[in-house]
């Protein structure tokens, strides 16, 4: 009679319900290895001894059966059997007998009895603009089990405790004292969590049964208002029996982008243009039926050969709701690929597709006649051609001997079958030819010479240097004049440049483009290497550097034959003094704050492109290759 209310809901949307005692054998739960019930509740936190299949191990085995059955689980203050069975899902319980007390707000009902109010960013499955929920219970985190996720948390200033009592205050402020030690606080707790199991099962999480009470349903949490528990209650068994946020693939198909029949083939060739299309539907209860789904966001397509080619976003069809299509190139490499969707969202059924496809090289009779990459090697031979035969015509359309030998001289060629000119001209030749030599091994001297830095060149590389080892980002001028340095003195920028880790903020862009600018340059590419902050430290701090031969080894990724010497020479190896947490910590920190503004600088030019560099070295090259490699196009 206590939860009659809960029940009744439940008969009124169409469930047949079966009861029994928690220790009671019939009815069973599975015959013949069979599920004889779609969904189960247990309301029997207190209850330590429990029949055979509902023990953890066959519940669990229960959740793998098919079809599929759903639990609906209350647990306890104390520590039971089914505390053993949340501890699988990731659940993580504080100590026995810790029930979650709130003060706030002031109130003439129990500290044990607290207030939750949905924030206004909740999960999907719970109504909008809930009252606020009444709970009596014990709180849980959860892991980093990714299948796992909080539907209700527990407001910011409620705490696990092991008394009731206002006495028991002085257990919370050692706890702070200690940073957080024993100190199970917060809303990083969770009242009621959701576990989405990948065979589709869905298992639901309760930290006090009296959540689903009579007497939390009908008790008001302001004059004239009653709590939001009813419509909680309708919401969580909508999800947890498979009535919300159940999608599923209606409908997965590829064909060649120009065919008009839109037939799915078992073989493309290289570079066609393929389209991909599937419809997606979402189950709808108030029909009893599933209905399209048009308004996702972050589908995403992999075209895979063991590594993905192409990963993008679907986006949906106009006009056709919940239909999705994407065209686009198949790459230039043959084998076998596959079509593959795999959309794995929080509290939602997951969505996978995998369709085979081999992709071959044209036929012998299906490659152009004409390559249009390849326009350089046919601008050169066409160019030396016309350079010959203009050469033919000047050489021997001279005037004079002293012009043709002038031809002959400046082109390279080597001719002894020109006739000597007059002496006055000859000596006139033997001069130019005298200062041409000169000039040539003046500039061969300054070629061979070593140039030294400039007092101010070297003043801007010591406080460079300085700033670097400080964690400080350099002056916008200092390191802008570097660059121009550079440019100007280094004869291997003739052809190009890559700036590593530079620009770092706006004004240094901007500073930049003025300067190249002003020398009729201009920036192709900007690629953004993104890497979460822990592992970038990881990386960094453990990198070791051999300064004679400049190879570098990693403490954890690469690490030498014998540690802290060198494989080759046997030479010890350093690390370098900025590669400490601490300094990158707070290079990181001025990153986070000063340059992250440039992505949005250069995303607006159109020549930015991320990517994504907690992948192989080897998928992060062939990803720069892919993005250089798009200048020629």
């Amino acid at each position: 009679d206590d939860y009659s209310l809960f029940f009744s809901d439940l008969t009124s949307r169409g469930y047949q319900l079966t009861f029994r005692a928690p220790n009671a054998t019939e009815p069973r739960l599975l015959v013949y290895d069979v599920p004889q019930y779609s969904h189960v509740i247990m309301f029997a936190p207190t209850t330590k001894s429990l029949a055979a299949d509902l023990s953890p191990q066959n519940l669990l085995a229960l959740l793998k059966t098919e079809p599929t059955t759903n639990l609906l689980i209350a647990l306890s203050p104390k520590h039971t059997s089914m505390s053993i069975f949340a501890t699988e899902f990731s659940l993580g319980l504080p100590p026995s007998n810790t029930p979650l007390v709130s003060h706030f707000p002031a109130r003439q009902t129990p500290h044990t009895i607290v207030q939750v109010a949905p924030p206004s960013n909740s999960h999907p499955l719970l109504s909008k603009n809930l009252a606020p929920i009444l709970f009596e219970g014990q709180a849980h985190f959860l892991g980093d089990n990714p299948l796992a996720f909080p539907i209700l948390q527990a407001p910011p200033e409620s705490f696990s405790t092991d008394t009731t009592e206002d006495g028991g205050a002085n257990s919370l402020v050692d706890a702070t004292e200690k940073g957080g030690e024993g100190l199970w606080a917060g809303s990083k707790m969770n009242v009621v969590s959701g576990f989405q199991v990948t065979n589709g099962a869905r298992v639901t999480f309760a930290g006090g049964v009296k959540l689903f009470s009579n007497e939390f349903f009908e008790t008001e949490v302001a004059p004239h208002k009653q709590s939001g528990n009813a419509q909680f209650a309708k919401d969580v068994t909508a999800w947890t029996f498979q009535e919300s946020l159940v999608l599923r693939v209606d409908r997965a198909t590829h064909h060649l982008a120009s065919d008009p029949s839109h037939e799915a083939r078992d073989l493309y060739t290289t570079n066609d243009q393929l389209t991909f299309t599937m419809d997606v539907s979402q189950y709808d209860p108030s029909l009893n039926t599933f209905t399209a789904k048009p308004d996702i966001k972050d589908l995403q397509l992999e075209f895979t050969m063991l590594d993905p080619h192409i990963r993008t976003s679907i986006p949906p069809v106009a006009g056709k709701p919940g239909t999705y299509s994407l065209t686009f190139r198949a790459p230039d490499r043959h084998g076998v690929f596959k079509f593959v969707v795999n959309y794995k969202r929080k509290g939602y059924t997951s969505l996978h597709v995998a369709l085979p496809v081999a992709v071959t090289p044209p036929r012998h009779d299906g490659y152009p006649r004409f390559l249009s990459a390849a326009w350089p090697y046919y601008a050169g031979a066409i160019s030396t051609s016309f350079g010959f035969i203009l050469f033919c015509i000047l050489y021997l359309g001279a005037e004079s001997e002293t012009e043709r030998f002038l031809f002959a001289f400046f082109s390279g060629e080597i001719v002894s079958d020109i006739p000597m000119a007059p002496t006055g001209e000859l000596e006139y030749l033997k001069s130019l030819v005298s200062q041409l030599n000169e000039k040539i091994k003046t500039l061969e001297e300054a070629a061979a010479a070593k140039v030294l830095p400039t007092p101010q060149e070297q003043l801007r590389m010591i406080l460079a240097k300085k700033l670097m080892e400080a964690g400080a980002l350099v002056r916008d001028d200092i390191m802008v004049n570097m660059v121009k340095d550079q440019l100007e003195n280094n004869k291997e920028c003739k052809d190009g440049f890559i700036l590593d880790g530079f620009p770092r903020t706006v004004p240094q862009a901007q500073m930049l483009d003025r300067m190249l600018d002003s020398r009729g340059e201009k920036i192709d590419h900007v690629v953004e290497l993104q890497i979460a902050d822990q592992l970038l430290i990881s990386r960094i701090t453990g990198r070791l550097i051999h300064l004679a031969s400049g190879r570098t080894y990693h403490k954890e990724f690469n690490p030498p034959k014998k540690p802290g010497v060198d494989d080759v020479t046997g030479e010890p190896l350093i690390q370098r003094s900025d590669d400490n947490v601490q300094t990158l910590r707070k290079r990181l920190d001025t990153f986070h704050a000063q340059t992250a503004p440039v992505v949005d600088y250069y995303k607006k030019k159109g020549i930015w492109t991320g990517v994504d560099a907690a992948q192989s070295p080897k998928v992060v090259w062939e990803n720069l290759a892919t993005i250089f490699a798009s200048k020629s196009k």
